[in-house]
């Protein structure tokens, strides 16, 4: 059994890996450290507590970054962000009467179906300064992202996951942002995503001090030195990571799931 130091190095590692991935991605960080956690046997239900904790931290961080760099696109996420907190707190409420397999289950078919639609051929741009200032989009192209982020926005609730990958795509496919743009956008709506939820969550007893403080000191500093790479990295090598590190991550909760 890990003594109280031992946990709290562990965690704290976990975190900065998860968060630096976090900002690299816009995935917000919870995607990983969520099933790390399970695999060292903690509490599913603390463990998703812990990832929406981290995740407004990934976000808070990741945001002042991006924004310095003229990345992240506010008007539009703050719109995107009204169907993203119905999703999340319709996910939230219900997450308690869902069995544990089930959630396992879910998270690994959800982590697979972000690996498949990340493998889709994306619209990179190395512009490190869009012009938002002339950007329009029909009524239908923001439709369809508003709908998918609220989608996202229950995944989020339900799984204690940022859903990033969701709202990269939506902004990414849909309304053809650069890559690093709709990252570092998806970062900024993740702390608001995740702060919607946790209110809920405390509600049910899956908040847990003990876990929430190391998670909380490792992802800022993973989420800067990401946030970092981001902003100077090339968007090509940033997918090929996360493509590889999602993929491992998914097998290995399926196999939980279908364990239980």
């Amino acid at each position: 059994m890990m003594t109280v130091y031992e946990m709290f190095l562990m965690v704290f590692f976990i975190s900065a890996l998860s968060g630096g991935i976090g900002s690299l991605t816009g995935l917000g960080g919870g995607m990983l450290v969520i099933p790390l956690l399970c695999f060292l046997k903690f509490d599913l239900h603390q463990a998703m507590g812990t990832g929406l904790a981290i995740g407004v931290t990934n976000s808070l961080v990741g945001t002042a970054l991006f924004k310095r760099d003229s990345l992240t696109y506010i008007k539009l996420g703050m719109f995107l962000e009204t169907g993203i907190a119905i999703g999340a707190i319709i996910g939230a409420l219900t997450v308690a009467y869902v069995p544990i397999k089930i959630l396992t289950l879910l998270f690994g078919l959800v982590l697979v179906a972000i690996t498949f639609f990340s493998f889709q051929k994306f619209k990179v741009s190395n512009s490190a300064e869009p012009d938002f200032n002339h950007v329009n989009y029909s009524k239908s192209r923001l439709s369809c992202s508003w709908f998918l982020m609220s989608i996202a926005g229950a995944l989020s609730g339900l799984l204690g996951i940022g859903s990033g990958t969701l709202k990269v795509l939506a902004m990414d496919m849909v309304l053809k942002l650069p890559y690093k743009v709709s990252t570092s956008t998806s970062t900024f709506m993740i702390g608001m995503t995740t702060a919607t939820t946790l209110g809920v969550y405390m509600s049910h007893g899956y908040i847990k001090l003990p876990l929430i403080a190391p998670a909380i000191l490792g992802t800022a500093l993973g989420g800067y030195i990401g946030a970092v790479m981001l902003v100077k990295g090339n968007s090509d090598k940033i997918k090929i990571l996360f493509h590889c590190v999602i993929l491992g991550v998914a097998i290995e909760m399926l196999k939980e799931g279908f364990s239980k």
